[in-house]
């Protein structure tokens, strides 16, 4: 499993690479990734904030990250009527790249 600042330094580039293609305007981790608590068994959750909402482009983004960190992935689409639970959580442990 790769630590927290290269899953960071990963996302990072990812975001610079894939900006443009897929309208990325924001990207970050939240839950235990974030918190350093990462197991054998953790799956990476990213929050991602698009310029134009499209699951297709949400599954391409789930899909390459897994691929790149072999790290299952749970993405989140950042929204301004998401759940208020959620949202608390990523503002409180969300670590934008």
């Amino acid at each position: 499993m790769m630590s927290v600042d290269e899953i960071i330094s990963a996302l990072k580039q990812y975001k610079q690479d894939h900006q443009k293609e897929y309208g990325i305007k924001s990207l970050g981790i939240f839950g235990s990734v974030s918190k350093g608590e990462i197991s054998k068994n953790s799956d990476l959750d990213i929050f991602v904030e698009l310029e134009k909402p499209d699951l297709f482009l949400l599954a391409d983004i789930k899909q390459d990250i897994e691929q790149d960190l072999n790290i299952p992935v749970d993405i989140v689409r950042m929204r301004e009527n998401m759940n208020p639970l959620l949202q608390k959580i990523i503002a409180r442990d969300g670590i934008y790249v």
